[in-house]
């Protein structure tokens, strides 16, 4: 009796791994693959294991749903297969959104906060400043509409005016 893999035949769970793309291409790639493995007598776990990748990010990189470098660099070198790499410049595009996301998150960059960015970044707790603004003292605040901004100029400058000088206590020395 034939492996399914030797026939060229995916199983019903890979199959509906695909059916949501209907990639043919991809469908026939990993055909290939699995066709190469094994003829080649090669375990796909013995790849995974070797290339410190789970069995799953090999086939799901194989089946084109992810992207994982070291699984197409084998894949190429071993099988003689070339994989898409259009999934990499996906992934770098989101790397840079990330990137402008955290200037835009870093506190450096922005010029408004909110209570819990004001508690998470500066350290003074939530519950102090909502006391401090229902008795209406401490950092000046702005609301638009029900939320609560703090501008960084009012916290840097409430921040400076908030020191507590301390004087050095000599004391009485005795016995001299």
């Amino acid at each position: 009796m034939l492996n399914p893999a030797e026939k060229g035949q995916l199983s019903y769970s890979e199959e509906r791994s695909f059916a949501d793309k209907n990639d043919n291409q991809a469908k026939e790639r990993y055909r290939k693959i699995r066709i190469a493995l094994y003829t080649k007598q090669i375990q796909l776990q013995d790849v995974a294991r070797d290339l410190d990748v789970s069995t799953s990010t090999m086939t799901r990189t194989i089946q084109g749903q992810q992207w994982n470098l070291k699984v197409i660099r084998w894949v190429k070198e071993n099988l003689n297969i070339e994989l898409p790499m259009q999934q990499h410049f996906r992934i770098t595009k989101i790397r840079k959104q990330n990137q402008k996301k955290k200037q835009t998150l870093d506190p450096r960059f922005k010029k408004y906060f909110t209570p819990k960015e004001v508690s998470f970044y500066y350290g003074i707790p939530y519950k102090t400043l909502a006391a401090q603004r229902y008795k209406k003292i401490g950092i000046p605040y702005r609301k638009l509409g029900k939320k609560v901004l703090y501008e960084k100029k009012d916290l840097e400058n409430y921040i400076a005016t908030q020191s507590v000088k301390i004087s050095v206590y000599t004391g009485n020395q005795k016995g001299s």
